[in-house]
């Protein structure tokens, strides 16, 4: 049985008020928290399928309060890591949510103050790209992902105004814009060039056509 609609909460910045109408409002098959996110978990009354990190933070009392509250029908599998490791804990939540044959994977708490681990977290996206996988970073101002196909929007199912352009790779070639504001055509998009940000969907529905590449897209609401 695939868990198609994967919930990863880990242990970034973490709106709860955003969080708690966000999660009321998916249908997620399975819920891994990642170290401090067991806290966050907790918060939202979210009993996760998955617990791993080495837990050097979260606090002693939160995996005491989540053993006493946790329905005696629920299983859960713990997954205790080593504090010293070549990956981080995400990056282990998303390996494991790639074994589970995830078709979506939702992180929550992978923005915040350390802005190492946000670029962390982005390129872990790209993880998923090779199994077909739609995988987003989502906060209360942004919902991010990465492409590398023809992708259409739907300006009505869009999480924010802005709709912005980065690549992930040296070049993007041959980009076009259709049913944006700003529209392109066959315009290559390189590292370290601002070009495609803070676009607009203007068409009920708007196509970004590429011949090459990875592309960064934020989905943005000020």
């Amino acid at each position: 049985m695939k868990n198609k609609h994967v919930l990863i909460i880990t242990g970034g910045y973490f709106s709860t008020a955003f969080a708690r109408e966000y999660v009321k409002e998916q249908n997620f098959d399975t819920v891994i928290a990642v170290d401090r996110g067991l806290a966050y978990a907790l918060e939202l009354g979210l009993y996760p399928n998955y617990i791993l990190g080495d837990f050097d933070s979260v606090p002693g009392e939160v995996l005491l309060q989540y053993h006493n509250s946790l329905d005696k029908d629920n299983l859960v599998e713990f997954i205790k890591l080593k504090p010293e490791k070549d990956e981080t804990d995400t990056q282990i939540a998303i390996e494991l949510a790639i074994k589970l044959e995830a078709e979506e994977i939702v992180l929550l708490g992978a923005t915040g103050k350390r802005i190492d681990h946000l670029l962390a977290n982005i390129h872990l996206l790209s993880l998923t790209l090779n199994y077909n996988m739609k995988a987003y970073i989502v906060d209360e101002y942004n919902k991010l992902y990465l492409i590398n196909k023809n992708t259409s929007l739907r300006k009505e199912e869009l999480y924010g105004t802005y709709v912005s352009l980065v690549p992930f790779t040296d070049v993007v070639g041959g980009v076009t814009l259709e049913g944006f504001k700003y529209p392109l055509h066959k315009k290559d998009l390189y590292m370290g060039v601002s070009l495609g940000i803070s676009n607009e969907v203007m068409a009920d529905k708007a196509d970004i056509i590429f011949e090459s590449g990875i592309l960064i897209i934020t989905e943005s609401k000020d």
